[in-house]
Order: structure tokens, then sequence, then C-alpha cells
């Protein structure tokens, strides 16, 4: 086993946590914001998803370094294992509400910031 496939999963992980660790402070930081200032809470779901999209363009940027080749194949797929792990574990701490469509078209916006950070992460150096 070479030393690049076997820190491929240790990569894999720190690009996860990573990316965790990035939406939570940016959610907490957007808290903060609509506690202190006076942005409308009427715009909370797109916060949340400019959010998500952040996160998702940074994993996309790992996955693309991580695999050094077809940068939107790769992007897009770290970010539909983010997003789903994000939603996931929404729905664990918040319930399953009744109302929610799982497969809703702002999530592609997600996938396609994705896919730009797999594209940028070919040729990035982390």
């Amino acid at each position: 086993m070479t030393e690049r496939s076997a820190g491929w999963g240790t990569r894999t992980l720190k690009a996860y946590i990573s990316s965790v660790v990035l939406f939570g402070l940016l959610t907490l930081l957007t808290g903060a914001l609509l506690r202190f200032t006076a942005l409308p809470d009427t715009l909370i779901p797109l916060y949340i998803l400019v959010i998500l999209c952040i996160a998702c363009l940074f994993i996309g940027l790992y996955g693309g370094s991580i695999c050094r080749r077809r940068g939107i194949l790769f992007g897009l797929i770290y970010s539909a294992v983010f997003l789903f792990l994000i939603l996931a574990a929404g729905f664990a701490v918040l319930g399953f509400p009744q109302d929610v469509q799982l497969f809703q078209p702002r999530f592609l916006l997600c996938l396609v910031c994705g896919a730009f950070g797999g594209i940028f992460g070919v040729n990035l150096r982390i």
C-alpha cells in the first residue's frame, strides 16, 4: 500500500470534519448577527442556503484536491454526501416534519457549488 492511498481516507475525514466545523461556525456567526443586529428574520432560509453553499464549495475544494482528477464528479459526490449528513443530523435533532421535501431545487445550488469547488480543487495543493 502506498503512502498516497493510505492517507486518502484520513484526508477525506479531515475534509468532512473541516466542512462541518465551517458550517457550524458560520451558523453561529449568522445566529449572533441575527441576535445583535437588525438583520431580518424572514431571510433565515436564505442565510442557511448561503452557508450550505459555502460549506459545499469548501468540501468540493478538498474533494478535488484529494482525488486530483475529475473535479466536477468528485466535488458533486463529496458535496452530496456532506449535504446528506447535514440534513440527516438536522432531522435527527429536530425530527422529521411532515411538510418538508427532501429533494428541493435549492439543494441543487449546493451541489453546483461543490462541483465548482471540485474544479478548483483539482489544481489546488492542500
